[in-house]
């Protein structure tokens, strides 16, 4: 059993699904990468056949909504047999799931009330009907608090009976209600607008969680998904090497055209083209490399896109770090760093539309979006370190109270992109006076330290990753800048912020939200503020065989599986 408290739910990078920032921008073009995605409409298409896809990770447990299972690929695996009361679609807005009897809706004010409405006819594989069962249990699991039945860790006394990822919402519950097999009720502590969220992630069966004892939550899915409410089930898993995913017929709401799906766990992005160069597999979805464009225009029969979404990469600053704790440091920096020179190098050779990012709450191409970033000035910046007191020594590196002005850059190795980054900063803090240390760990090693708390704090200075995002800027937003969040790696803390944060999530008014969370992150750029600095959105890469029809990119958390019912051969 994994004890956890709701601070110690994080999800990040490309691996993940964490919930942060209302955003999107992108699309796609066979000859440059560029176009407009959300456009795209679905065709008809044939009945049968089979497709296979190469997936850089394993699932690692059919329950993705834990601290621990929760990746990228874990999660695109798993919603094509869980079914989701909502998402989000490339649109960036939330819509009825399949297994939805329409959209979440307010049924009383005060209290504030919400009602969720499943389909009569959605029903396990194994006949039992999906119900507010499954609801009850999404939410006992996910309320942040210690529920009957659950354990308690004798060495912690706050600690929750269950790991769960992602508490926010849930935990502002105060009743919950069964109204009948296929209606629940809510009533929380106050308004919140972002309520259409909740239950949005892929749910796993309750009545099957229910005859696995108190730790069913975590470990009764981890090799086998027990019954599947989606358009596929599992057919064949082979550890370490495959699974194969066939239709569900008992699925009736949106029967899927193609009849099995073959996930191949191919690591690297370089073996992965190779196999669809080889027809080895249909699909790839890797994270983009600096020589990907180049490679996948030499492969004939395929459609391929670049799109801009809401995975905005960043630097998050250190704070129990004494140099990172000094404001006038951290504003040196964001000051000195020229982020339309990383955009210009690493980002725009895939999508020609990619921008800086200057809101840490909206992105790009969303209506909502304001830049209230901080212009780049490299005098400025060395200006600002002399006025602390930072002088220039012989090598050209600032030293203060006999103290070097050298730091530690972290992110996952391995990963070109980002290593391609950290050499541009590394330049960046060149200039300005700052040795930059590259202290990179492999993979999802990296976010030990990170997310270590004070426990590993002294192992790390500044951390290169990507948020990734959904269409709840509030509830998001927050888990990160939040006081003791334990999404909060940077260890910010501004209750003034924690405070402002709470009336936008309550505001039912979407303009005034708007207003509020914008000026939320015009707070965050202050210049005794800057717990991280926000980069660029990161691109997504798909590339598939053409003769498949109605693959669509969805570059929210939703992934390109998000659809997977509509796909079909030509």
């Amino acid at each position: 059993m994994q004890f956890t408290r709701r601070s110690v739910a994080r999800i990040v990078a490309l691996g993940a699904v964490l919930a942060l920032a209302l955003s999107a921008c992108g699309g796609s073009d066979k000859k440059s990468g560029v176009g407009d995605q959300r456009s795209a409409t679905t065709v008809a298409g044939k009945k049968g056949g089979a497709i296979t896809i190469a997936a850089e990770q394993e699932i690692s447990n059919w329950n993705t909504n834990t601290s621990a299972d929760n990746c990228q690929w874990c999660t695109e695996v798993a919603r094509l047999v869980y079914p989701q009361m909502y998402v989000q679609t490339p649109q960036i807005t939330y819509v009825p799931g399949l297994i939805a009897d329409g959209p979440a809706t307010i049924v009383k004010q005060s209290p504030f009330t919400v009602r969720w409405k499943i389909k009569q006819d959605a029903v396990w594989s194994d006949g039992v009907p999906v119900s507010s069962d499954d609801l009850e249990y999404y939410y006992l699991s996910c309320n942040d608090k210690v529920d009957p039945g659950e354990p308690v860790d004798p060495e912690d006394p706050t600690a929750t009976g269950r790991d769960c990822v992602d508490t926010t919402g849930y935990d502002q519950i105060t009743k919950f209600t069964k109204v009948d097999q296929k209606t629940a009720e809510a009533v929380f502590s106050g308004p919140i607008a972002e309520y259409p969220s909740l239950f949005s992630n892929p749910m796993p069966p309750a009545h099957i969680a229910k005859t696995k004892g108190k730790d069913a939550w975590e470990n009764a899915f981890v090799t086998n998904p027990g019954a599947s409410a989606g358009p596929y089930k599992l057919k064949d898993y082979k550890k370490g090497e495959s699974l194969t995913l066939e239709r569900n017929d008992t699925f009736t709401i949106a029967p899927p055209n193609i009849d099995t799906i073959t996930i191949r766990f191919i690591k690297k992005d370089t073996a992965q083209l190779d196999a669809l160069r080889n027809g080895e597999v249909d699909l790839i979805y890797p994270k983009p490399q600096t020589d990907s464009a180049e490679q996948i225009r030499d492969i004939p029969g395929v459609h391929y896109e670049f799109n801009i979404g809401p995975q905005w990469e960043h630097l998050t600053f250190n704070l129990r770090n004494a140099i990172l704790a000094d404001p006038k440091v951290r504003a040196a920096i964001s000051t000195g760093i020229d982020r339309q020179d990383l955009v210009d190098r690493l980002i725009k050779p895939f999508n020609d539309k990619a921008t800086t990012l200057g809101n840490r709450i909206y992105m790009n191409d969303t209506p909502e979006y304001v830049d209230q970033s901080i212009p780049f000035n490299l005098e400025g910046a060395k200006q600002l370190l002399e006025g602390d007191g930072w002088t220039a020594g012989a090598d050209g590196i600032r030293t203060k109270n006999g103290k070097r002005l050298s730091l530690r850059i972290i992110t996952t190795g391995g990963d070109t992109l980002r290593e391609k980054t950290e050499e541009i900063l590394q330049d960046h803090f060149k200039a300005m006076g700052i040795d930059l240390k590259i202290a990179n760990l492999p993979s999802n090693d990296a976010f030990d330290p990170i997310f270590g708390g004070k426990d590993t704090a002294n192992q790390w200075d500044i951390a290169l990753f990507a948020w990734v995002g959904t269409a709840t800027p509030g509830l998001s937003s927050k888990a990160v800048y939040a006081t003791d969040s334990g999404n909060n790696a940077g260890n910010y803390a501004n209750k003034t912020v924690d405070s402002d944060f709470d009336k936008a999530i309550a505001e039912l008014d979407a303009t005034k939200r708007k207003d509020l969370l914008n000026a939320i992150d015009k707070t965050l750029w202050g210049p005794n503020e800057l717990p991280d600095l926000p980069l660029y959105q990161k691109p997504t890469f798909l590339a598939y065989a053409d003769k498949f029809a109605n693959i669509i990119d969805n570059t929210t958390s939703e992934g390109f599986t998000w659809n997977a019912e509509q796909w079909s051969l030509k």
